[in-house]
């Protein structure tokens, strides 16, 4: 199962990221892969214990996060040592242009 999180703020986006790391963390969660889209969006994938999804939704909250999620937080089954995978994607709101970096040529 794959649960989808969305985030979209005004927050500066190091001090957002940072505090969606901080709700992965206190999830018990890690992060399996992110990707950084300039200064305009990140996407972050992580796993954590699916009985912990309520309190990484928690730490979202309590971070003035407001994620944004379709149906109920996924819950444990009573199963052991079930993982859950969620996507996260940060949508930053800001009038800073855009982040551009050189990238050296390919070959």
């Amino acid at each position: 199962m794959i649960f989808r999180v969305d985030i979209v703020t005004r927050m500066e986006r190091n001090a957002a990221i940072g505090l969606v790391r901080n709700a992965i963390i206190a999830a018990e969660g890690w992060v399996t892969h992110h990707q950084l889209f300039s200064n305009m969006a990140v996407s972050i994938s992580c796993e954590m214990p699916m009985g912990l999804a309520a309190k990484f939704i928690a730490a979202l909250h309590a971070a003035d996060l407001a994620p944004a999620f379709d149906g109920d937080i996924p819950k444990d089954d009573g199963g052991k040592d079930v993982d859950l995978r969620v996507g996260i994607t940060l949508t930053f709101i800001h009038n800073e242009p855009d982040l551009k970096r050189d990238v050296p040529a390919f070959g």
